[in-house]
């Protein structure tokens, strides 16, 4: 079974770091560049434009941003695509006031990429027919082979995962849960927590169709579920700058089950995201598959705001 990485899953949140204008070949100013002091132009706070946080250590729905007609993208450090590497304590240091503090500043030039994660229209996606109701998708991870497909619930003040398709229509593979995943509810504070537990996703993956059919030995679902809780805040120290931030745990856990014989096949992932009120997504750290400690310094994915 193909990893899913929960990613995207929360690469929604606002972030306005880079400017669709931008030239895509310009990864910024080098050791031949010259600064000019005098420049007193906008600085880059990391928060979108018309909001403004209040510092109250929730996150409303009012500070969540996820418009890809805005053109707001995001600019990371990140480990290379498919690397595992060794990270700071996703637990923090307690502060002995109930907060915490951690330290995700240090940038590794041997190691770390530079990623730029871009909101986009679902309209014109090869998969678009599948999502009518879409608001926006984006890559999963670094590769961006997978994307997220989301909707912007202003109704109920939820941010849902509708499923998942490859970038490539070579590749074909889409997936369609049978009711929406939440993944973010509003507003986000200290000791929240939801989940969906065991969704079918429909469709084609790995060159099959979902559900699969196979007479006298049963007809195989892949069912989805993801648990999240708010479980700590404090201050976050990412390449960009220092954040105040929300920690969201999330257990993703994604299988194979066979009417007749139930689960034959079962894979789990950890996530922490990092989370600030307007700015969204200022770190997330990934485990490897089936990673059972929650304090776990191997990931997958160790990704943070700015380069």
């Amino acid at each position: 079974m193909r990893t899913l990485t929960l990613l995207p899953l929360l690469l929604s949140l606002g972030c306005p770091l880079a400017d669709d204008s931008a030239d895509p070949d310009d990864t910024g100013p080098t050791d031949t560049d010259t600064a000019d002091t005098a420049d007193t132009g906008p600085v880059d706070t990391g928060e979108p434009p018309g909001c403004v946080p209040n510092g109250d250590g929730r996150i409303d729905w009012s500070e969540f941003v996820a418009d890809p007609a805005l053109g707001i993208n995001a600019v990371y450090t990140t480990n290379t695509s498919g690397s595992v590497v060794t990270v700071p304590p996703v637990g923090g240091v307690d502060q002995g006031d109930g907060s915490f503090a951690w330290d995700f500043s240090t940038v590794d030039a041997g190691s770390d990429t530079q990623w730029t994660i871009r909101l986009a229209e679902p309209g014109d996606a090869w998969f678009a027919e599948h999502f009518p109701t879409a608001t926006y998708t984006v890559a999963l991870d670094a590769s961006e082979a997978m994307l997220g497909v989301y909707r912007v619930n202003d109704t109920t003040e939820r941010l849902e995962l509708l499923g998942l398709a490859s970038a490539d229509e070579g590749l074909g593979d889409v997936l369609v849960y049978e009711e929406p995943v939440v993944v973010f509810e509003f507003p986000i504070s200290v000791g929240n927590s939801w989940s969906s537990e065991a969704v079918q996703a429909d469709g084609h993956w790995e060159d099959e169709d979902y559900p699969a059919d196979f007479g006298w030995h049963g007809v195989v679902t892949l069912h989805h579920s993801y648990a999240f809780e708010v479980d700590r805040a404090g201050t976050l120290e990412a390449p960009l700058g220092s954040f105040e931030v929300l920690r969201l745990r999330a257990d993703q856990r994604m299988e194979a089950v066979n009417s007749l014989y139930g689960t034959f096949a079962e894979e789990t992932q950890l996530s922490y995201f990092y989370v600030a009120e307007c700015t969204g997504l200022v770190a997330r750290i990934r485990s490897t598959g089936d990673e059972r400690d929650p304090d776990f310094d191997q990931a997958g994915e160790y990704l943070r705001l700015g380069f």
